[in-house]
């Protein structure tokens, strides 16, 4: 009998320790758990409630706290190309927003960043592509640190301890 499995969450062969063990590291059962989860939250998941933001109200409250010339990129640093107006496109989810995906921080602010349209198209379509550009280095992170911060309040919201969306 073999003590070799590939990982449910990266797909790698590795040696298992224990009988029913499905992934490699701390870190992929961490997201494994995440992904069986946002399917479960996704079922959950209660009509709105009167009085809950529109994602609007959240952009605009994100832009209005910032000065002029602290209106940057998320991943360059550099100023956007328009600092006086919003423009939908700078703000961009770090984990998706979607039903399947990760609903609760929909309107947390933590989750949504300032990028020009080039990155944000980037960030939505092309992630395999820029996972080596080093520049996208800390957005990664920002996601891993997100997936986990997830995780938890997921938890939480199933003990009934926490409310469905995470506003701040």
């Amino acid at each position: 009998m073999t003590n070799k499995r590939k990982c449910k969450q990266c797909q790698i062969v590795f040696e298992k320790i224990f009988p029913m063990q499905m992934v490699c590291s701390k870190l992929c059962e961490i997201k494994y758990k995440a992904s069986k989860q946002k399917i479960k939250a996704s079922k959950v998941r209660s009509k709105k409630k009167a009085g809950e933001p529109k994602e609007i109200d959240v952009f605009k409250s994100i832009w209005e706290s910032l000065q002029p010339k602290e209106r940057t990129s998320f991943v360059t640093g550099k100023l956007l190309s328009d600092t006086e107006n919003a423009r939908a496109w700078y703000f961009s989810h770090i984990l998706p927003k979607g039903k399947a995906k990760y609903p609760m921080f929909k309107y947390y602010k933590k989750n949504i960043k300032l990028k020009e349209f080039e990155e944000h198209h980037a960030w939505e379509y092309k992630q395999k592509e820029i996972k080596d550009n080093h520049l996208w280095d800390h957005v990664f992170q920002l996601k891993e640190e997100l997936i986990e911060e997830y995780a938890d309040h997921l938890k939480l919201f199933e003990m009934n301890l926490v409310e469905y969306y995470k506003l701040e």
